[in-house]
């Protein structure tokens, strides 16, 4: 990690530890610290819908929202923070794929390879995201940190060195964790 990248590290951590505490402001200057970052991983779910695009600032306002708003969670750090964010983001992306398919009146989803899961990297359609949160469900009985690391990956955008510090495993181990539930989805899917 850069020194900025430490030093904003850093800074989101003291912010995490400052609204734990109640600090006046605390919530704000989190809010301006993670803004860009979740933005950039709430990028991969632009989707369409019947109603038309899904709009970045609300995805990230929404995720930001349920970390915060009452939250019982104790973040302990930078890394916990965008796992916890992933989690939040994968469920209201799910939901809004739900509400969006639902809106079509049962048409028929369209199946997509798992060789693009790049979230950051691809228009994300309310089928795919469907698709993925049913396969990464299955995947979750048979292992469960595979599973883990797709959520992080797909759904947040996460780099293997940042999946690797909210798992407390290497980034070899991420990597590897990745390939292989990628060719796991890929064979559910085919079938």
């Amino acid at each position: 990690m850069s020194e900025a990248g430490s030093e904003r590290a850093g800074s989101i951590t003291s912010a995490l530890r400052d609204r734990r505490r109640g600090e006046p402001g605390a919530t704000t200057r989190l809010y301006r610290l993670v803004e860009r970052e979740l933005r950039r991983r709430a990028a991969g779910h632009r989707a369409r819908s019947a109603s038309g695009r899904f709009e970045l600032t609300e995805l990230v306002d929404a995720v930001f929202v349920q970390l915060v708003r009452g939250a019982r969670v104790e973040f302990a750090d930078r890394a916990h923070f965008y796992a916890i964010a992933a989690t939040v983001m994968r469920r209201i992306v799910t939901d809004w794929a739900r509400r969006a398919l639902a809106a079509k009146r049962g048409a028929h989803a369209r199946h997509q390879p798992v060789d693009g899961l790049q979230a950051a990297a691809q228009e994300v359609t309310p089928d795919l995201v469907l698709d993925v949160d049913a396969l990464v469900a299955r995947l979750r009985e048979h292992n469960p940190r595979c599973a883990r690391v797709v959520e992080l990956r797909f759904f947040a955008g996460l780099s293997f060195a940042e999946i690797a510090a909210a798992l407390g495993i290497s980034e070899r181990t991420a990597a590897g964790d990745w390939e292989f539930a990628r060719a796991w989805l890929y064979a559910q899917w085919s079938r």
